[in-house]
């Protein structure tokens, strides 16, 4: 699940709709696993390879949330795009990242 806490309003989710992934799912039995660094690629898979792969004995569901920069790849950034940086700084997809995941998937 990406959240960012923003829709397609200015103002966060969180001024009208209370909590965090956390208490939405956990509260419910849910397990819940997430990063605030969503677009790096070694946190998000780190993350998904736990959800996955980590023992749950109850057979309990498991969500996972990512924390994204809205707006990217429209090189838009100021306040109305949700408080993304000003700075645009672009990483190369392919490089340490797709071989962490080659080496994960073998």
């Amino acid at each position: 699940m990406d959240w960012n806490d923003f829709g397609i309003d200015e103002r966060r989710c969180s001024s009208v709709v209370y909590g965090t992934p956390q208490d939405w799912f956990g509260s419910h039995g849910w397990r819940v696993f997430g990063t605030e660094s969503g677009s790096e690629w070694d946190t998000l898979s780190h993350t998904l390879l736990s959800m996955v792969m980590s023992d749950n004995p109850e057979q309990a569901p498991s969500v996972a949330w990512f924390k994204t920069r809205k707006g990217r790849g429209y090189l838009k950034y100021d306040n109305a795009s949700h408080g993304a940086p000003h700075a645009f700084e672009q990483r190369p997809v392919l490089g340490h990242q797709a071989r962490i995941c080659q080496q994960v998937w073998r």
